[in-house]
């Protein structure tokens, strides 16, 4: 199943910015040896502040959120699930039912890309700011904590799939909870809470080509809205307000009963192919 999330609230970075820091805390989470090493070179190249807490970022600087994060997400959300599912509540049956959470999430889920990158739609980073109060033998303490974070509004898209798609009812009733719990850190608070949408699967072109790099949903600059788009046969579909809007309507001008109406080319619009911005693959 393929998941689109837009951020109702803020989401704040998890990764320390210091890189010893980060060694410590991330040898004990990941793993392999090799993720351990991939992430702290890529907080290293940040260059940021010490004590605070930042998001990874791919070369061009896109910040995102890696597979693990998610597959984490998952564990929290069914964990809390299963208890209100077995107190009655009608949106936690599937977690209430699912034996070993942990070993199913593990092992039959799997989420992709390996980097989650969110779509900030040209708003912009910022930082979030709190007060953490602790009570030590000593007495109250308060720190201030500090963390990067991507704003309301933003976006980001990635693909779940179930070995067992027994499991996919657990899984939608885990992204529900998530619009109330959030995703990533001080999420307690409603920071990362989300709003989702399941996007359907893009139907093959007539000519045959499935979809994949040559066939997939792009955003026309200049243009508002999406398109699916078939660069083997320059094929495409109607413009759509959303992506999903894009893909049921590229699929409804598959069926075969629709096969022999006009169809919009990439000549039909004032733009070149190469000035879109494609679907990550």
């Amino acid at each position: 199943m393929k998941v689109r999330i837009k951020l109702l609230e803020e989401a704040l970075g998890s990764s320390p910015s210091n890189e010893d820091l980060m060694g410590t805390y991330i040898a004990s989470k990941a793993p392999t040896a090799d993720l351990t090493s991939e992430e702290i070179d890529n907080i290293k190249a940040q260059n940021a502040e010490d004590r605070i807490t930042v998001f990874p970022k791919q070369a061009d600087g896109t910040p995102f959120i890696y597979d693990y994060q998610i597959k984490g997400m998952l564990k929290d959300s069914c964990k809390a699930l299963a208890a209100a599912g077995k107190a009655g509540y009608p949106g936690g049956k599937a977690c209430a039912g699912l034996k070993a959470y942990k070993k199913a999430i593990d092992g039959l889920i799997f989420v992709y890309p390996r980097e989650i990158p969110y779509d900030l739609h040209g708003l912009k980073m910022g930082y979030c700011e709190r007060p953490l109060r602790a009570s030590t033998p000593q007495g109250e303490r308060v720190s201030i904590a500090k963390s990067e974070s991507v704003p309301a509004g933003s976006t980001a898209e990635f693909e779940i799939e179930c070995l067992d798609p027994g499991l996919e009812a657990m899984v939608r009733e885990c992204l529900n909870y998530g619009t109330k719990r959030g995703l990533g850190q001080w999420r307690n608070s409603g920071k990362g809470r989300y709003e989702w949408e399941e996007l359907p699967e893009i139907h093959s072109c007539i000519c045959g080509q499935k979809a994949g790099p040559l066939l997939n949903w792009v955003h026309p600059v200049h243009t508002k809205g999406y398109l699916v788009a078939c660069t083997r046969c320059g094929r495409a579909g109607h413009l759509g307000a959303t992506k999903a809007q894009a893909i049921e309507r590229w699929n409804a001008a598959t069926d075969p009963d629709n096969t022999d109406k006009p169809w919009p080319h990439f000549e039909d619009f004032p733009f070149r192919f190469d000035a879109m911005e494609v679907a990550p693959q």
